[in-house]
């Protein structure tokens, strides 16, 4: 059975991911080069679409605040 690597293209249309940086959060979102304080969202479902996560010109960080799809 092959498994696939991590910069195999997918449904998404990047070949690079980076795994959402909010915790317990599982999704991911394109992990290609980004701008200082860009902001991308994973794709996990929901009614704002997934968690932002922004790009500090090191790494990813999470935005604060809880986004609708998260409130119980």
């Amino acid at each position: 059975m092959a498994t696939l690597g991590a910069n195999t293209r997918n449904a998404y249309g990047s070949t690079d991911r980076q795994s959402c940086v909010t915790d317990t959060c599982f999704a991911t979102f394109d992990g290609s080069a980004a701008r200082t304080d860009e902001v991308r969202h994973c794709n996990r479902g929901g009614p704002d679409g997934g968690h932002p996560n922004t790009w500090d010109g090191t790494r990813w960080q999470a935005v604060s605040g809880r986004m609708q799809h998260d409130h119980g």
